[in-house]
């Protein structure tokens, strides 16, 4: 690596600025297609142009390939489609083997949209295909979904993204000539943690619990529930065998990145139930939680949760990485801010 190196200070944070010439790392040219699992079911009726197909288990690893493209469900999925099956559950998967860089387009277009800078899209663009990369080298078979446990994509909006891919054409992030594990989110809220605090397992070192400032005040949000519409989410989920009334809440907070670890719910009869902060996200909602930077709020019969961030807070900040675009860091600079001593490889296909 060549380095270049001169000071850029903004709102109290000094970085040294470093442009990298980028070294190769070696991977299968089957990589230059990725599976996208569209669909589970039975049969599946698939429309191109003007012709439609019924596709069940007779059409079974057979790929469909058309110029025009195909649609399911009113949405264009892709130019080759074939049908897989699912061993564990015994249904069919209709599956879209998409072009790398139409996929990473098409995951720019629905993880950051348009009104982003651009060299926080350029460094989305090179995260998503680090990403979808090292999953494929470690399972052959890895079929991506349009999720947030994956990434979310929008294939109808990919030509618009396509430019920020060219202009990291190929471009993944390595620690030890590894390509990285990447997790992204919408905002840390003004502190980065780490995997091994939200998943457990052992620490990777190019993710680091530090100030984001960048990331601060790029969400805030709020959500208000009544005491028994909390009770009967406890109770449905067999957090409670009985429903009672709540007394209070007591929040127990993790030392090292400020986050909630566990939401402490004390009833009126002197009972009380500790659940996890991660999991009272999720059956609450992670979209009504957005984060475990929370603080709670009393309100006569309501609960009022009040926090910052959206997301695990691991990784690209999406919002922090705009800000940090919008004050003239380059995209290089912005994933070696979030993602801590890795490097800039190019993917050589063989």
């Amino acid at each position: 690596f060549i380095f270049t190196i001169f000071s850029c200070s903004i709102n109290s944070y000094t970085y040294q600025r470093i442009e990298e010439e980028k070294t190769t790392i070696d991977v299968p040219l089957s990589i230059k297609k990725v599976n996208v699992l569209i669909d589970e079911g039975t049969s599946f009726v698939i429309n191109e142009e003007n012709k439609q197909y019924s596709l069940s288990s007779n059409f079974l690893y057979n790929n469909l390939i058309s110029d025009k493209g195909f649609f399911y469900k009113g949405k264009y999925i892709g130019n080759q489609i074939y049908i897989d099956k699912n061993n564990k559950n015994g249904l069919l998967q209709l599956i879209s083997k998409i072009d790398l860089d139409v996929y990473v387009a098409s995951a720019i277009a629905a993880e950051m949209g348009s009104s982003f800078e651009k060299e926080a899209l350029k460094a989305e663009a090179v995260a998503s295909r680090t990403f979808i990369i090292e999953k494929i080298i470690n399972d052959n078979n890895f079929k991506v979904t349009n999720s947030t446990s994956h990434q979310v994509f929008n294939l109808e909006k990919y030509k618009y993204f396509i430019q920020y891919v060219d202009e990291t054409k190929d471009e993944v992030l390595i620690f030890d000539n590894k390509i990285i594990k990447v997790f992204f989110h919408s905002s840390s809220g003004g502190i980065l943690t780490i995997p091994r605090l939200e998943w457990g397992g052992e620490d990777l070192n190019y993710y680091k619990i530090k100030l984001d400032k960048f990331s601060e005040d790029t969400v805030i949000w709020d959500y208000k529930i009544g005491k028994n519409n909390l009770v009967e989410i406890l109770f449905q989920n067999k957090f409670i065998n009985q429903k009672k009334e709540i007394f209070k809440i007591s929040l127990t907070i993790r030392n090292e990145d400020k986050r909630i670890d566990s939401v402490n719910i004390i009833f009126n009869d002197g009972s009380y139930a500790s659940i996890k902060g991660k999991i009272f996200r999720q059956i609450i909602g992670e979209t009504k939680i957005k984060s475990l930077l929370f603080e709670v709020y009393y309100e006569n019969n309501f609960l009022i949760f009040k926090g910052k961030g959206y997301g695990h807070g691991i990784g690209l900040s999406q919002y922090g990485a705009n800000n940090m675009a919008k004050n003239n860091f380059t995209y290089i600079e912005i994933l070696k801010f979030y993602y801590n001593e890795s490097k800039i490889a190019k993917l050589n296909f063989k």
